[in-house]
């Protein structure tokens, strides 16, 4: 072990002709472990956007690095969320074990497709010694969509979810194996020989290879053949589809020069993939091996392609009879390994593993050596050291010492796995070298800091004797022996303790440590969310964190760093970052991106770090980290991490024999009140149970005897929704699903999604809150607000009918009431088996109708000035009750059911007006324009009328009526003047207050004279 401390997702490594390894971190950082401290430094960091899959991925060291120091990086720019680009470029490392970042010097940046996150984007760099730099990109294509096939989606919009637009582009450099010569001054030239000459049009001359989906690596190229060695991640489907093709293989090549090597048009030995019709969602023609053609919309380059070259090694997720050694999803290519027999180095490896090449799968930490026959084939294939357990290997190297350094990742989500490291493999011939195990009491603390150091685990592979030195505070001379022993670091600072163990053939192993006096390692802890729990994408996932420091004492829980991670099966997309409150909480947002949908197996990683401000005496800051996974609350079964006996058939989980089971990791069920599954079976007598951390552990939840769905064959499934309760057994646990049966029937079992329900405690508030209008009536819409309903899970439910029928709200938890209703509002959710959660009642008063009016004796007429209307009017309101209802003629109040004399009115247009308002504040209006005038007969009326009701008496009465006579008289005759003059006599005698006390009499009286003169003067 060369180096286990303060890793941060190491990324790549590469043995410098001195003995120092290089090797770099995701987040930018290039660290050298120098064997001559025997100790890591951080060279320095360069400036990197860490984003999906991206940030510093490809390391490289120059032919000529021990005259030079050069080095070459590959990274994603800190522009990278306006550029979406990733750069290489060349720096310079010093003796000094400096990173001389002014020595930049571009050589080529990488457009990536906008849009897609960084995933698949591979990155990895090799350096031949005949001056090609490689390049290996992913296809930056949405991986769910197509539910484990390749993605080949053509429809408009989708263009994220289509590899013709990457891989299968000659006109684009993602998804592909490119090939440069680096110039001096940055930039490169094109090497003969690459895939397409320069100038041929729509082609980039870059391209050596092409067709790829994520080759995360390239393990050697071999000068003297001109064949290189790399591996390509596949999809993600564990069975193989009639429809649609084979099951997910990941590829590894050995290549013998440029080519298509298939993505995503075929897989393994050229098997060829479906050209699925994304718009119907039905099978096409099947891909052309030997005559690909790329006639996506998406595609920017040539429409025929080079025929494809079949992948030299391939497996799948499970043992196959072609490789049956080889299992698991993560292909990586490691080294050749060339034996030098003037070596005079005691840890080479031996001359039988001569021209062997390396490769090794990240998810099932395997290591295997091959070799290859005349025809290419691998041949003599070995696993090496099965015995060790391998922690996530994520790249490998021979050192010139013919050493095996090999770079662990560590398993765990954190950003700084405890078990990563960086290990350096021996051979010693005869006499194996002993295998080191230590244990400390502690890392870091506060002066005097007292350190207990066991090394009792430690085992010699041929048994025998061993010896131990110690030497604890890093001067070089042994302070103790013995496997175990104790020392007291009395000064600040950060010392290397050494272990050396020695067998009795004289076998050396070393074991470099770290302390750090003088400063404690800061202890984070994640209150919330609790590990295994549930959250839901798009809903706030509320967290807190503790961070306890000796030294540093009061935490600024601001400089607490808490990041969101989507998880996807056995890795992680950074997505989110935030800053703590003063209380060290605050709120995430779980997130997905169009690539990770309903088909894949995501969940939630939720990770807080805490760097402190160093100790005493400048001792170094400490990191310490804590982090927690989280599950979405629903999964398609289909995406299963581990399973025994069950497949997929047509994308769906197929359950063939009683006893499979398949597994899903790491669930909390705290406060899980019922698991939900949905079966499709065409028989009954189904028992399905889930056990807690195996396949017979304690039985967590049953279905007991599943009856027949209605299926009637393997192709026509029927699914239907089934509940049952969950007992919590405490804690986390791996979840065995197990289905049985009794009898040699087949049931044709297939599960299709389960849920982890907690029965929410749903809640209702009004949208507006205050009612709009009076007395506590809502006098328009209202809004019913949902709480505590789980998107996709839960239905939200209102009824007005005291719970007779229940009415489903829109997904969006918001309903709108439109209807008066005035009474008891009942809400609750229920889920897709049928489960109710409690009902809950709200008082709701809502009245939208205006009152209805009833209103006669006034009609839009005109009527004559003499004549009386007596308006009636009333008004109703059915839901909150009539408060007031009132008329009006021209704005002054008249009573219902009483005469109104016309005319006390100006003749001319008048309007009678109806208002009601009820209880809620709605108000109803009803019009009636009507018109007054006069004529002689009218003039004549009045006179009588005003003369019976003692307004004057005979004689003015029988002085007015002669003058209106007179007046009719001439007029009948033609004589307008002769009429108008008995007319003024008449305005005249009317009004005199000693003959007409009334006033309002005298002016009706003249104004109708002045009418009748008006008349009279229009026909002259």
């Amino acid at each position: 072990m060369l180096e286990n401390t303060n890793l941060t997702q190491p990324m790549r490594i590469s043995v410098a002709p001195d003995g120092r390894v290089v090797y770099i971190e995701r987040d930018g950082r290039v660290k050298v472990w120098d064997p001559a401290t025997k100790a890591s430094v951080v060279a320095g960091t360069v400036p990197v956007r860490v984003v999906g899959e991206l940030g510093m991925v490809g390391l490289a060291l120059a032919p000529d690095f021990a005259t030079t120091g050069h080095l070459y990086l590959h990274f994603s720019r800190p522009d990278w969320a306006t550029s979406f680009i990733s750069r290489v470029s060349r720096f310079t490392l010093g003796d000094d074990n400096v990173l001389d970042l002014s020595s930049e010097k571009v050589i080529l940046d990488i457009q990536h497709p906008q849009g897609v996150g960084g995933g698949h984007s591979a990155g990895d760099l090799l350096m031949s010694d005949d001056g090609y730099l490689f390049i290996v990109t992913g296809d930056n294509t949405n991986c769910c969509a197509s539910r484990g096939f390749p993605g080949t989606d053509e429809r408009p919009g989708q263009a994220g979810g289509d590899a013709q637009r990457t891989s299968a582009n000659t006109n684009d450099l993602n998804g592909k194996i490119l090939r440069i010569v680096p110039k001096p001054e940055g930039g490169y030239d094109i090497p003969e020989g690459n895939l397409f000459p320069v100038g041929t049009a729509k082609t980039r001359p870059e391209i050596y290879g092409m067709g790829f989906r994520n080759p995360f690596t390239i393990g050697d190229y071999d000068e003297a053949t001109g064949k290189l060695w790399m591996a390509d991640y596949g999809p993600d489907a564990v069975l193989a589809d009639p429809q649609r093709g084979p099951a997910g293989h990941v590829r590894v090549f050995l290549m013998d020069g440029p080519g298509n090597y298939g993505w995503p048009y075929c897989t393994m030995n050229n098997v060829p993939y479906n050209d699925w019709n994304y718009v119907t969602d039905q099978p096409g023609p099947w891909f052309d091996c030997a005559a690909p053609v790329n006639d996506s919309p998406n595609n920017t380059g040539l429409v025929n392609l080079p025929p494809i070259k079949p992948a030299t090694i391939y497996y799948t997720y499970d043992k196959q009879s072609y490789f049956p050694e080889l299992y698991g999803g993560g292909a990586m290519a490691g080294p050749q390994y060339h034996y030098d027999a003037a070596s005079t180095s005691k840890t080479k490896f031996p001359e039988w593993f001569d021209n062997r090449r390396f490769f090794f799968d990240w998810t099932t930490d395997w290591i295997q050596t091959t070799e290859f026959d005349e025809s290419g084939a691998p041949a003599e294939m070995h696993e090496f050291l099965p015995e060790l357990d391998f922690r996530k290997p994520m790249d490998m190297q021979f050192g010139p010492d013919g050493s095996l350094y090999v770079l662990e990742y560590g398993n765990g989500w954190g950003a700084s796995n405890d078990d990563s490291g960086i290990y350096r493999i021996d051979y010693v011939e005869g006499n194996r070298t002993p295998a080191i195990k230590t244990d400390l009491s502690a890392d870091s603390g506060k002066l005097p800091l007292t350190v207990d150091f066991d090394a009792s685990a430690t085992t010699d592979p041929d048994g025998d004797p061993l010896t131990f030195s110690w030497d604890l505070d890093g001067d070089g001379t042994a302070d103790a022996t013995g496997p175990t022993t104790s020392y007291t670091y009395t000064t600040a600072g950060q010392f290397h303790p050494r272990l050396t163990v020695t067998d009795s053939g004289g076998a050396e192993a070393i074991a470099n440590l770290s302390v750090v006096a003088g400063n404690t390692r800061p202890t984070v802890e994640l209150i919330l969310p609790e590990d295994g729990r549930f959250a839901e994408f798009g809903q706030n996932l509320p967290f807190k964190v503790k961070v306890t420091d000796p030294e540093d004492g009061t935490i600024d829980c601001t400089k607490v760093k808490v990041t969101y991670q989507l998880g996807h099966n056995q890795h992680g997309h950074p997505m989110a970052e935030a800053t703590p409150g003063a209380d060290c909480a605050g709120v995430l947002v779980p997130g997905r991106d169009a690539s990770h949908g309903t088909n894949a197996y995501v969940f939630h990683v939720v990770e807080a770090s805490y760097t402190d401000q160093g100790g005493a005496d400048d001792t170094p800051a400490l990191e310490g980290s804590s982090d927690v996974v989280l599950h979405p609350r629903q999964y398609a079964a289909s995406t299963y991490q581990k399973g025994v006996g069950v497949g997929l058939y047509t994308g769906q989980l197929f359950i063939p024999d009683t006893g499979n089971w398949f597994m899903f990791p790491r669930v909390n069920l705290k406060d899980v009140d019922n698991l939900n599954m949905e079966f499709a079976t065409r028989l009954p007598g189904v028992d399905f149970t889930v056990h807690a951390d195996s396949p017979t552990g304690p039985t967590v939840a049953s279905f007991a005897n599943v009856p027949g769905t209605g299926s009637t064959s393997l192709s026509s499934r029927v699914y239907k929704w089934f509940t049952t309760p969950i007992t919590d057994p405490g804690g986390v646990h791996d979840l065995y699903f197990v289905a049985t049966w009794t009898g040699g029937v087949q049931p044709e079992l297939f599960a299709r999604n389960f849920q982890f329900q907690t029965i929410p405690d749903i809640g209702v508030t009004l949208d507006p809150a205050t009612p709009t209008g009076n007395n506590g009536w809502y006098a328009g819409d209202v809004k019913l607000v949902y709480s505590g309903l789980t998107a996709g899970l839960w239905t939200g439910q209102y009824s007005i009918n005291n719970g007779t029928t229940w009415v489903n709200v829109p997904a969006t938890g918001i309903q709108t009431v439109s209807a008066d209703f005035n009474g008891t509002l009942l809400y609750r959710a229920t889920d897709s088996a049928g489960t109710a959660s409690p009902s809950r009642s709200l008082a709701l008063k809502v009245d939208k109708t205006t009152p209805g009016i009833a209103a006669i004796g006034v009609e839009a007429k005109p009527y004559g000035d003499a004549e009386s209307i007596t308006p009636v009017f009333t008004a109703s309101d059915a839901t909150s009750g009539v408060s007031s209802v009132k008329a009006t003629i021209d704005g002054t109040d008249v009573d219902s059911s009483t005469p109104v004399p016309l005319w006390s009115l100006p003749l001319g247009e008048h309007t009678f007006t109806v208002t009601a308002t009820d209880n809620a504040g709605n108000t109803a209006t009803q019009t009636v324009t009507f018109t007054t005038r006069t004529s002689y007969d009218e003039v004549r009326t009045l006179i009588t009328q005003f003369q019976l009701a003692g307004k004057f008496n005979a004689d003015t009465a029988a002085k007015l009526r002669d003058r209106i006579d007179r007046s009719q008289e001439q007029a009948l005759k033609g004589r307008i003047q002769h009429a108008i003059n008995p007319l003024r006599n008449f305005i005249s005698e009317a009004g005199k207050p000693n003959k007409i006390a009334d006033s309002a009499v005298r002016a009706a009286l003249a104004r109708d004279g002045q009418a009748l003169i008006a008349d009279l003067e229009e026909q002259q």
